[in-house]
């Protein structure tokens, strides 16, 4: 049940950089959980400003590819609290693991390949 379009999924994208951007003045991160968290957001940015749905400026990650690095991360970040060792702090791991089981419900809920049609729909249109 992919119910999550690109557009919609390109609304997420930013709700999940303004997310991690605001998330340790919010909470009162540690000086590293807080590095990761501003370092998730510019990469998830700058990934979702080079792929190509909607809201893609250079438009170079395929949007199946980029969805296949949102399943990556969404693992990565439950994991990440015991990996970077901040699992004693609770706060900034259940943020972590909560963005973590929202990404993934985002992976799941999202039609990856609807962006592919609609893409090849808009060029088409602009080269008439």
């Amino acid at each position: 049940m992919r119910i999550i379009t690109p557009r919609v999924h390109g609304y997420f994208d930013f709700m999940i950089v303004a997310a991690f951007a605001v998330a340790p003045s919010l909470y009162g991160f540690s000086s590293t959980t807080a590095k990761i968290s501003y370092s998730i957001a510019a990469i998830h940015l700058i990934v979702s400003l080079i792929t190509a749905y909607r809201f893609g400026i250079l438009k170079l990650i395929p949007f199946p590819v980029h969805g296949a690095l949102d399943f990556i991360v969404a693992v990565g970040l439950v994991g990440l609290p015991w990996i970077a060792g901040f699992a004693p702090e609770m706060i900034a791991r259940n943020f972590y693991i909560a963005a973590g089981a929202v990404g993934f419900l985002i992976v799941l809920l999202t039609d990856y390949r609807a962006s592919a049609a609609s893409l090849r729909l808009t060029v088409s249109r602009a080269a008439r």
